[in-house]
């Protein structure tokens, strides 16, 4: 294959990746919410029951399980051949991270924990004192849903980017 078709076959691959998980982190987190929750009515915002700390400690564990798994992942394609390694001028943002995988995981781990913040900030301005279980069933598995969907394009660059001794100039 030439770099164009495989930069293509990338581009499918992520976009297919990125559908599934969220898809899979929607319906999943959701359900966790009313699976946990289901009993009550409203949730508060905040407190030892509220949303925004559940929603702050899913952030930061969403971002480490689906960027360590997708980096594994992109590693494994690349190794088998099923995706091309990338050249650094073909990572895109994933041209930043760090090297090491562990180094990224907790990259993204930060980044989720800050995407959530920034999020309940609005909320917290937008004066949400509480939502109740179907709002915070829905918001949770959105957001959650579009987050792994965003880390999907990042992490699997960085787990496609090429080990020095795979390019010979």
């Amino acid at each position: 294959m030439n770099r164009n078709s495989d930069r293509q076959h990338l581009q499918k691959h992520i976009r297919r990746e990125a559908i599934g998980n969220f898809v899979i982190n929607t319906v999943f987190n959701a359900g966790i919410v009313y699976a946990i929750m289901g009993s009550r009515k409203t949730i508060p915002f905040s407190g030892g029951d509220g949303f925004a700390a559940d929603l702050l400690i899913t952030a930061i564990v969403l971002s480490a399980i689906v960027s360590a798994i997708v980096m594994w992942m992109g590693r494994r394609h690349g190794r088998n051949g099923k995706l091309a390694w990338l050249r650094t001028d073909e990572m895109g943002l994933s041209r930043g991270l760090p090297h090491s995988p562990l180094q990224t995981t907790l990259v993204f781990a930060i980044a989720g924990m800050l995407a959530a913040a920034i999020s309940l900030g609005l909320l917290s301005q937008l004066g949400v004192d509480s939502l109740s279980l179907t709002a915070y069933a829905g918001l949770k598995g959105v957001w959650t849903g579009a987050w792994a969907a965003l880390l999907v394009p990042l992490a699997l660059r960085h787990g496609l980017r090429a080990p020095p001794e795979n390019f010979q100039k």
